[in-house]
Parts: structure tokens; sequence; C-alpha cells
């Protein structure tokens, strides 16, 4: 472990703050909007359904159309994010030194999400993140109910078996589901300026800290300058 590692287990969310998705997301809302006669949410409106589970705010919107829209809704958005939209998303500059610099001080590193576990491994592999990490947890097509603080409290116990210990862990992540889960799993909180959540819904969860850019969130996590 390298001196001034400040957790020895570190958890990332994904959307929001290790990739930029909004553009393979914001086009499978359209599309699947447009298949059930609603007109597409505004790009501002689809920024905030960004994080958890988005058959939540589909269920939501579309609840007045009766009980098969929000699937047929769901279906659409699967089939085109599933099928290009989940590649076209960008990787925000620095977190890939980042996660590199976490891995090489020793430190557990992995991704918790509720985004599928099958796409949120491809877009990994896609970016050459997956063999820094020592662990990728999200749910499962088995897993619908899933929740972020039952996540992370699984990568906690991998994280323990895999002899991490010394120094407790932080939860990193844009969204105040992130910041939520870290508390109940009695580990830090530390939120991240660039993602989908306002500051005002990230400072309501009392994170211990709010990076501004990963060169700051990297001097938070003790591995100086990426």
């Amino acid at each position: 472990m390298v001196e001034g590692l400040r957790w020895d287990v570190v958890l990332f969310d994904l959307d929001g703050t290790i990739i930029d998705p909004f553009d393979g997301i914001a086009d499978g809302v359209r599309k699947a909007f447009a298949e059930v006669g609603e007109p597409a949410p505004a790009d501002e409106r689809i920024r905030g359904w960004i994080g958890p589970p988005i058959g939540e705010a589909f269920a939501a919107e579309l609840g007045h159309l009766g009980p098969d829209a929000a699937a047929t809704a769901l279906a659409t958005f699967r089939e085109s994010y599933d099928n290009g939209g989940a590649q076209s998303a960008t990787l925000h500059s620095g977190m890939r030194e980042l996660i590199l610099s976490l891995h090489g001080a020793g430190a557990y590193v992995a991704v918790t999400t509720m985004k599928p576990r099958l796409i949120t491994e491809v877009i990994l592999e896609q970016h050459d993140l997956r063999a820094s990490l020592d662990g990728v947890f999200a749910p499962t097509a088995d897993q619908a109910s899933s929740t972020k603080s039952s996540l992370v409290a699984e990568a906690l116990i991998d994280a323990r078996a895999a002899g991490a210990g010394e120094k407790s862990g932080v939860v990193v992540g844009d969204r105040a589901e992130d910041m939520r889960a870290a508390r109940l799993n009695d580990l830090a909180g530390v939120g991240v300026a660039w993602g989908f959540g306002a500051a005002a819904e990230l400072l309501q969860e009392r994170p211990l800290e709010v990076a501004t850019s990963p060169l700051e969130l990297a001097t938070i996590l003790g591995v100086g300058k990426v």
C-alpha cells in the first residue's frame, strides 16, 4: 500500500463519474418515446434520469398511457442502447489515469453501477479499464431489484476477501444514491461535480468532499496528480 493513499477500497460509480453516456442514452430515450407516441423529453430532463434505473423514469413518465407503455418504451430503449448506443459513451479525461494510479498504489478498485452487468463489461473493455479493476458490481438479468447500496455491500465483501482492510473505503459518484449507499455501508462518500447530479442533490447527502475535476479527486484519494 502506497503511503498517502487515503482508502484501501475505492468504489466508483460509472455513468457520469467515469464515463459520459449521454448521447447513447438520449438517443435511446427519444426512440422509446416515439415508439409509444409521446414527444421526446428535453435533454436536461433526460440528464436527470441518468444514474438510477431508467425504467423507473419511464414508469413515472408514461404511466398515464397504461401498464404496457413503460415496458414497450424500455424494450425499445434497450434495443437501441445495447446495439450501439452504449459504445458512444466517452471517457472523462483523467479517469483512466486515476484508476491506473489507484490500482498501482495497491488499492482495491471496483465499479458499482445500476447499469446492467453485460453492457457495463462491454463499456469497460472498450475503454481499456477492465483489467485495472478488481471487481465490477452491477445487476445481472436476475437481479433487477438490486440497489446501489446492496451492490456496494457486495463489493465490500469481495474486497475484504481479497485482503483489503487497512483503511476502510470510499464510494465515488455523482448522484445522491451513491452518497447514500456509502453511508448505509459505513463508508466515506466523495461526490464528483462533473456528472449528472446537481450540486444540491449531492450536498443534501453530506459527502465528505466534492471534487471538481479528476485531478482534484486524485488528490482527495491520496494518489496525487494524474
